[in-house]
């Protein structure tokens, strides 16, 4: 699902900022496969290397969610933010793969959950939750300003994505050993696809 909104948006890109989403959607199911393999658990020995893999992918998602929400809204933000966040993240990324990330997994009957942490897992955390919450604050405002139309658009598309945030940050952190929270995070994509789906369907969204 995630794959076809990515190639829909991806035919739209010359609507500014559409090509962003397509690229942010396109992260999503690269991190979605990568769970998909770690659940797989095809060998043993790299469990905590997939787990890692999967965290450091889950860093692209800030990085085009931003140049999407800017673009697409037309906010304007000085260029050393866009070069010190996308710094930030390349940085996260890198650190997933040393024990300040994730030192290890454990077995559950959903699959593999992650057990230990290091310190820069929840400064990860942080600056994810950051930059969404600053994007949909942007999103949330600016549809009380535009047409009845426009305003079902991006609230579809708000309500979507906050869904997705609010349960994979609840997962990654308070509900870190749950059994069902490898379960629960990848089904929160679904559900995003379905708002997203819904906008484009019903109400032309991307003018797709």
């Amino acid at each position: 699902g995630i794959t076809l909104i990515a190639l829909a948006t991806m035919y739209k890109k010359s609507i500014k900022g559409v090509f962003y989403f397509s690229l942010m959607s396109f992260s999503i199911a690269l991190w979605l496969f990568i769970q998909f393999i770690a659940q797989l658990r095809i060998n043993e020995i790299n469990d905590l290397f997939i787990v890692r893999l999967s965290s450091a992918a889950s860093n692209l998602f800030p990085i085009f969610f931003l140049l999407f929400i800017t673009s697409y809204l037309k906010l304007t933000l000085p260029r050393k933010v866009y070069i010190a966040t996308t710094g930030l993240f390349i940085a996260l990324i890198v650190s997933n793969f040393s024990t300040l990330m994730i030192n290890k997994v454990d077995v559950t009957p959903y699959g593999i959950a992650v057990k230990e942490t290091g310190i820069l897992y929840f400064i990860q955390i942080i600056a994810n939750f950051s930059i969404f919450i600053f994007g949909l604050y942007k999103l949330y405002e600016i549809s009380n300003k535009v047409s009845p139309t426009e305003k079902s658009r991006y609230r579809l598309l708000f309500f979507g994505i906050i869904q997705a945030l609010l349960i994979n940050v609840i997962g990654t952190t308070i509900l870190l050993d749950s059994l069902l929270v490898q379960v629960v995070m990848v089904q929160s994509f679904l559900v995003m696809v379905g708002f997203v789906s819904y906008a484009i369907v019903k109400h032309k969204l991307f003018d797709i």
